[in-house]
């Protein structure tokens, strides 16, 4: 069975929303605020897991309680 009419993609109002939202995401540049606080997380992190581990091997690892 051969279908002869065109289809054509139905696009929606949220759909229409999303595509805005991320072209304006894609056009902003980034900032510098946001790149010091993924820095600081991964430091942070580090810190936690070496942390972590030295309490775990049995090492002095001294905490506030």
């Amino acid at each position: 069975m051969n279908q002869t009419r065109n289809e054509t993609a139905v696009i929606t109002p949220t759909a229409r929303v999303t595509a805005a939202r991320l072209a304006i995401r894609e056009a902003r540049p980034r900032r510098l605020t946001s790149t010091l606080l993924w820095a600081a997380q991964i430091l942070m992190g580090a810190l936690f897991i070496l942390l972590g581990c030295a309490k775990l091997a049995g090492g002095e690892c001294r905490s506030s309680a």
